[in-house]
């Protein structure tokens, strides 16, 4: 009853702040206000009914799709939709599709983190594998070009899936992420192949192990991007800067490139989220993150 209790808290808690924020500070748009009351799908995985949501910009079309895999406890899919615009920019582009499957209990289990997910066991690759089967009897998606995305808790499991799954997703975005670790162990990544852009921030204390931060941290950030490069092969190749974030990309002998790697002057969030952005119909990072998942699949 207290854990029903306080889901209920925070849900509300969540959905009064994103509502306040946007009057202060902007404006819902249509697709945001269909996204806030559009009912989940469902399906049964090991005896647990799941939900996802979908959204495609033009159904009767061929698209890529993009699943974004939301972070623990305070994110689900709906919220993620609306501070990251995916969904708008999917019907501004018509360009791709895209997913939004909820975490038990607003968390995931990535074999080593976190909350109800890792500590009841749930296979939620299983359930990535099984939504994925369903969207493509019910969508026009190009299979070969899926992506998943996920911000931390959700990066964990993307990371895993990207390894786990290796003919699953083209490519993979872990946002505010370590490769992640518990204890000794840490995330076994040696199956993976498809190129990944890896984000941090310079003020997120999970990642950026400079920083004071009580309790539970992440792999760091270069433990991280030096266990993916070696990974998938690749060494430094190019540097450049941009408005908000420096970036490194990483390049195969062949001169293909299969790691890119973001650093943005951001605390533990979402780059230039929506919650802070209203104005803009989608975050500026997510419109960048979508042409970057593009050119490492060209």
């Amino acid at each position: 009853m207290h854990s029903i209790l306080g889901a209920i808290i925070i849900t509300v808690a969540v959905a009064a702040i994103i509502s306040v924020n946007f009057v202060l500070f902007g404006h819902l748009t249509a697709r945001d206000r269909r996204a806030l009351v559009e009912p989940h799908q469902t399906i049964e995985v090991d005896g647990r009914t799941r939900r996802y949501r979908v959204y495609s910009p033009n159904p009767n079309k061929t698209l890529p799709l993009v699943v974004m895999l939301h972070g623990f406890n305070y994110d689900s899919g709906r919220i993620s939709e609306l501070y990251t615009g995916w969904s708008n920019l999917a019907e501004q582009t018509g360009e791709f599709a895209v997913a939004y499957p909820e975490g038990f209990d607003r968390s995931w289990n990535a074999g080593f983190c976190c909350g109800r997910a890792y500590k009841n066991d749930v296979d939620d690759v299983k359930f990535i594998e099984t939504m994925l089967e369903q969207i493509n009897d019910d969508y026009n998606i190009d299979q070969s070009r899926q992506y998943v995305t996920g911000f931390s808790n959700g990066s964990f499991l993307a990371q895993r899936l990207l390894s786990d799954k290796p003919n699953l997703f083209a490519a993979g975005a872990a946002v505010m992420t370590g490769v992640g670790e518990e204890g000794n162990g840490r995330l076994d990544i040696s199956a993976a192949t498809a190129p990944l852009v890896i984000v941090t921030g310079s003020q997120d204390a999970y990642t950026n192990h400079d920083l004071s931060k009580r309790g539970f941290r992440f792999t760091s950030a270069q433990d991280t991007l030096d266990t993916w490069s070696q990974q998938l092969g690749v060494d430094p190749a190019q540097t450049s800067e941009g408005d908000s974030y420096q970036q490194t990309t990483y390049a195969d002998p062949a001169g293909n490139s299969k790691l890119v790697y973001r650093l943005y002057d951001e605390q533990h969030r979402w780059p230039q989220w929506r919650l802070w952005m209203f104005d803009n119909d989608v975050s500026p990072f997510t419109n960048d993150l979508w042409r970057q998942l593009q050119l490492l699949t060209q």
